[in-house]
């Protein structure tokens, strides 16, 4: 598995480039990707393996972005403060006590009367049972009650076309049953809207 760095950015709401990238998660987008070269072809972000999140704690405006290339500062628009990066270690090992952090686009595919299937929000005491079997999927058990806020975000494409994703922040621990899982989700993401500040998931030793 290649090495992961994981960036920090603040965001200075005051300019427009700042203002525009956090009302709007494909202006978010474009604004995260212009950090890396342009040489990485059609699928950039899956070639860097980009993923990213904001965060507002602490009346912070700033949003973490992990890759598998180093970001570069000088590219990025002005009103992202690149703050440094660090590399990613990954040394879980099956009991690991940890906790956890992402931002997820939760919805489901739900099949029609026709047959035809469509994607459904999935929202208020239902997130954490559509969460939980995830959450073991990527190689962890959950122990105690995640804390689940609402992180709905919209935005609009380049061409037009409206994004609306249904996210909600999860913060929780658990134990580390499956550690190659773990790693292959921490580098992948997990599930839909990795492009737009999904899926990033975060972890760190329980103290």
């Amino acid at each position: 598995m290649p090495d992961l760095f994981l960036s920090e950015i603040h965001i200075d709401p005051r300019t427009r480039s700042g203002r525009e990238a956090l009302a709007d998660v494909a202006a978010m987008h474009r604004s995260v990707m212009s950090g890396f070269d342009d040489d990485l072809g059609d699928s950039a972000r899956q070639s860097a393996a980009v993923l990213f999140r904001v965060e507002t704690d602490d009346a912070r405006q700033r949003v973490l972005v992990q890759s598998n290339a180093p970001l570069d500062p000088a590219r990025l628009p002005d009103g992202f403060v690149w703050t440094g990066h660090r590399d990613l270690a990954m040394p879980w090992k099956a009991g690991d006590r940890i906790r956890y952090r992402i931002t997820i686009n939760t919805a489901k595919k739900v099949r029609l009367d026709d047959g035809k299937r469509r994607m459904e929000a999935v929202v208020g005491d239902d997130v954490i049972g559509w969460w939980l079997p995830r959450l073991e999927r990527a190689g962890v058990r959950s122990t105690g009650e995640p804390l689940v806020q609402p992180a709905s975000a919209t935005g609009r494409k380049a061409g037009g076309t409206r994004l609306t994703f249904c996210g909600h922040r999860i913060d929780g621990t658990g134990i580390v049953e499956d550690a190659d899982r773990l790693r292959g989700s921490l580098a992948a993401g997990i599930g839909r809207g990795r492009a737009y500040g999904f899926g990033l998931l975060s972890v760190a030793a329980l103290r």
